[in-house]
């Protein structure tokens, strides 16, 4: 590369708007779906639902249900702004041997009460079947995704009743977790509605769990 005396150049004060009207604001990037080509309403909802459990926040719909869906409040706050460290330096606890995915389901479905540090009585049951299992199976979760988390029910209920870290969000509380579980390393993240059942759980790699670790207010840290 040659060397160039030239001066820098800078980006532009003034830009004007395209002439179709459109403009991007990076700031506002991803605070908006539009759900409009979902033409099945029971699907269009479920999607929704999805949006709310992933963000932890509660997107409402613009005008009317066929309409895009927006956020309320976008001003959530992450564990990297507030400078908390990343899931990568928590101890993990240690597991041997998953939980056998039959035995895991008949559990689900009977519905298993844990209690978290909070006091609070959690309801970990068929409600997490059923947002894994939806009626388009083309929206359903994968056979093979659903075992992998069913093997991961006995972690899951150790990040309810001693977790690592929890998240307040405007529809639910966030349980985070980390394990190793035959050698493997497991971020685990259960989310909770207010009224005490757990809506889903999973397990993610370390950017990715960090980036779930956002909301109102970080409430519990062990």
């Amino acid at each position: 590369m040659e060397d160039c005396d030239d001066p820098p150049e800078t980006a532009p004060t003034d830009v004007e708007d395209a002439e179709s009207g459109f403009k991007f604001d990076p700031a506002e990037a991803f605070s908006g779906y539009d759900l409009r080509q979902i033409n099945d309403p029971d699907l269009r909802f479920r999607t929704k639902d999805g949006l709310d459990i992933l963000t932890g926040q509660n997107f409402v719909f613009q005008d009317s249900i066929e309409g895009p869906i927006s956020l309320r409040d976008p001003r959530y706050k992450s564990s990297a702004e507030l400078g908390f460290e990343s899931v990568s330096h928590w101890t993990p606890e240690k597991i041997i041997g998953e939980t056998d995915p039959v035995e895991a389901e008949k559990q689900l479905r009977a519905g298993i009460q844990i209690v978290t540090p909070e006091k609070q009585t959690v309801t970990l049951g068929k409600e997490v079947l059923d947002h894994w299992t939806l009626q388009d199976v083309s929206a359903s979760k994968p056979e093979k995704e659903i075992e992998k988390r069913l093997k991961l029910l006995d972690c899951a209920k150790k990040t309810l009743s001693d977790p690592q870290e929890i998240w307040e969000q405007e529809t639910q509380r966030t349980f985070f977790k980390r394990f190793v579980v035959d050698g493997r390393t497991v971020n685990m993240m259960v989310t909770v509605t207010s009224d005490g059942k757990c809506r889903s759980y999973m397990s993610g790699g370390e950017k990715y769990t960090d980036k779930a670790r956002k909301g109102l207010n970080r409430v519990y840290k062990k």
